[in-house]
């Protein structure tokens, strides 16, 4: 055992200020075993010789361990708050679980808007009250014994990157293991917050009527002269804006002004298979639709899901041979022409729901077009024809809809040849009218918009063919022109159909004018169907999962919260854990003055502040150094040097 002499001692500052000063005196103190102390000490004599360490606020007399009145007092409510802390985060998860399924609300948005704040506050708590708690734990344990590698594995996991310390130690026991756990739970905490609450939409089933324009209607082409002369103009501008709409709208499940498109059954028959009750699936890759035009339907709003049943009908024309052979009686040298056959007499008003009906044979329809006169270019058909009378189920969604599925009437029986056609004079205005609907029909050699369309539905040959007098229809091979007639045809027949009507301007009382109100003077017949109305409503939607992961997380943090303050108040000890300052207790190699070991780390941080010191060498004149934590002043030689020997054995 080496004796030594250090001639410092401590003396009371009585000022206010805050400082250190050396002042000489002669004292005593303590014995050490290491002989790399003494040299260093040794060496460092001159240096310190008649130096006292002059710290204000050092503590002169004998002091107990615990803290009593007010000190105590706050600390224990201090550290109580910062545990229950994760109530907070508590009561957001219950409230968000209790909020499930419930209406878009002011509270409830601010409910939102304060999880969106967990992932930033929920890891700083975490850490915060983790942090504390272990160290407190470790100072516990400490007290009562614990192995050197378990309050090493506490200290060092005071952060979530501190918990490597386990890979480093080696250590891949229960503790290490629950240690990397604990930490593992703040940043899923943090977004367990962030996805505790969203948004959906809960639906709600009701019924209601729509209605919708009967192929039934009365043709303004069916009332004569004087009718067609006021309000003919209405059809052929709808029927020309049909005409010129771009390949994506006239490909649409819709028209322009959101009329739902019947799609051709024909087509679907002969490229799809139907289901045991006769319906066909409806696909933008295989519709091919009837008309330009849609269907008019009134009642449906712009939110919400309808799905509901129409009867309707189209005219379909087979037209199986085509030629460029002379002119047919009858028909113009200009534009197109056609012209009606049929032996059966007109005006058969024959609804859908008669029993009986008699025998009408299909009508002919003859067309022919000439594209230059002098050329002699002509095109000759003839077709025959036919209705096809379809069910269709309509979806709406939010106020978008479609046809989705179609089968053949089952509820209208009429024969083929009972064709909107032979109610009346309709025949006779469609045959005149329509050929000049363009405003080109009695100029020779010229086509029609309709002959531009059938040759090319983008109509982008209109810049082309203008010069040349027109365009030719021959080419076409019979199915094609088929196709693209029955088109043109049913899109200028449901234009005439009250044409105010295709474009939203439904009269108030559409659901009365029916087939049992019929009124020659409304000339629209509207159908009523009923429809399933689901209407959405927004609402808040918890993440069950992600409730109960911060449930867990936040009980954790509670816990050890809890149970850090338990700790803290149950160890006895001052707060050494943790404290660059704890490695000058009891430091022979900084001056310090006696006594201060009731001192916590944080403390004892507080009154060395301006205390300089550094890792050195104090044995700096041996033959093999001695590293240690010093004063800067007292072994200002001791610089560290690579190569140099240092103790590493007593």
């Amino acid at each position: 055992m080496e004796r030594f002499r250090s001639h410092t001692h401590f003396i009371p500052l009585k000022d206010d200020a805050s400082r250190l000063e050396l002042l000489p005196i002669e004292s005593e103190v303590g014995s050490f075993k290491s002989s790399s102390v003494k040299n260093g000490l040794d060496s460092a004599e001159g240096q310190s010789q008649n130096r006292t360490l002059v710290v204000k606020g050092w503590p002169q007399t004998s002091k107990a361990l615990r803290k009593t009145g007010w000190k105590k007092v706050g600390s224990l409510a201090i550290d109580t708050l910062i545990a229950l802390i994760p109530l907070l985060f508590i009561a957001v998860s219950l409230v968000a679980i209790h909020m499930s399924g419930s209406p878009i609300s002011t509270d409830g948005d601010r409910v939102k808007a304060a999880t969106t704040l967990g992932p930033t506050l929920f890891p700083i708590l975490f850490a915060a009250i983790v942090g504390r708690s272990l160290r407190s734990l470790a100072l516990f344990q400490a007290e009562r014994g614990a192995k050197l590698g378990t309050l090493e594995q506490l200290m060092g996991s005071l952060t979530i990157f501190g918990t490597e310390l386990q890979f480093l130690l080696r250590t891949f026991d229960l503790l290490g293991i629950g240690l990397i756990a604990l930490w593992a739970l703040s940043p899923l905490g943090g977004q367990a917050s962030l996805r505790l609450l969203g948004l959906g939409k809960q639906p709600t089933s009701s019924t209601q009527n729509v209605s919708y324009l009967s192929p039934e209607s009365v043709s303004i082409l069916a009332q004569g002269a004087d009718v067609i002369s006021s309000l003919g103009f209405s059809t052929n501008a709808l029927y020309l804006s049909a005409l010129f709409t771009p390949p994506a709208t006239q490909a649409s499940a819709v028209d322009t002004w959101s009329n739902v498109k019947i799609p051709t059954i024909e087509k679907l028959e002969s490229t799809s298979k139907s289901d045991a009750d006769g319906w066909y699936r409806v696909f933008p890759e295989n519709a091919s639709y009837s008309s330009l035009v849609g269907l008019p339907i009134d009642g449906i709003r712009k939110s919400g899901s309808y799905h509901f049943y129409v009867e309707c009908l189209y005219m379909a024309l087979d037209c199986p041979t085509v030629s460029d052979s002379t002119l047919v009686n009858g028909t113009s040298r200009g534009g197109f022409s056609l012209n009606f056959v049929t032996d059966d007499p007109g005006n058969l008003l024959l609804y859908p729901n008669q029993t009986s009906y008699p025998s009408v044979k299909p009508w002919g329809v003859n067309f022919s077009a000439v594209s230059n006169i002098e050329s002699d270019d002509s095109f000759i058909t003839n077709c025959t024809l036919t209705r096809s009378s379809v069910e269709s189920n309509i979806t709406c969604d939010d106020g978008s809809c479609s046809v989705t599925q179609i089968r053949r009437s089952i509820f209208d029986q009429r024969p083929p040849g009972y064709t909107p056609l032979v109610y009346g004079i309709g025949a006779a205005g469609l045959e005149t009218y329509w050929p000049m609907s363009g405003g080109s029909g009695e100029h020779p050699g010229s086509s029609t918009p309709t002959e531009y369309f059938i040759s090319d539905p983008t109509m982008n040959s209109l810049s082309t063919s203008i010069a040349s007098g027109g365009v030719s229809l021959k080419g076409l091979s019979a199915d094609l022109f088929s196709e693209r007639f029955s088109l043109v045809f049913n899109t200028y027949w449901q234009c005439s159909l009250v044409p105010w009507y295709q474009t939203g301007n439904f009269p108030s009382n559409a659901s009365a004018l029916n087939h049992d109100s019929f009124d020659i003077n409304y000339m629209g017949i509207f159908n009523t169907t009923t429809t399933t109305v689901t209407t959405f409503t927004d609402i808040y939607v918890c993440n069950k999962i992600w409730a109960a992961i911060l449930l867990i997380a936040s009980t954790v943090l509670l816990l050890c919260g809890i149970g850090g303050a338990v700790a803290k108040h149950m160890a006895r000890g001052p707060k050494i854990l943790g404290y660059v300052s704890t490695m000058t207790r009891d430091n022979p190699y900084i001056d310090l003055p006696p006594g201060g070991c009731t001192l916590d780390g944080l403390e004892r941080a507080r009154l060395l502040k301006d205390v300089e010191v550094k890792v050195q060498d104090v044995s700096a004149e041996g033959g093999v150094g001695h590293i240690a934590l010093g004063s800067a002043e007292t072994f200002d030689s001791g610089k560290l040097i690579s190569g140099r020997l240092y103790a590493g054995a007593a």
